[in-house]
């Protein structure tokens, strides 16, 4: 018998929970490279969870979800 993790679903999540399972661990474009500049921060989605792209100043990229935990505010917002 395998063991299953409980997956949480993204909030008002479009996808069956057996569907978002199956495409969850894979690779998913969601931007453009030319996209992501260190002035904005870039919100996007994949699998109906949102998430913020922003690159530095040093020229790399880093990706987190959309949510700022102190303020509950989106961090595309800035």
């Amino acid at each position: 018998m395998v063991a299953t993790q409980a997956v949480s679903l993204p909030r008002h999540c479009a996808f069956s929970p057996t569907d978002w399972q199956v495409l969850a661990p894979f690779w998913h474009p969601v931007a453009f490279a030319r996209d992501i500049t260190p002035e904005k921060p870039y919100g996007t989605r994949r699998l109906d969870e949102r998430f913020v792209i922003y690159r530095t100043s040093a020229g790399s990229v880093t990706v987190a979800r959309d949510l700022d935990l102190h303020r509950g505010a989106p961090l595309r917002e800035g």
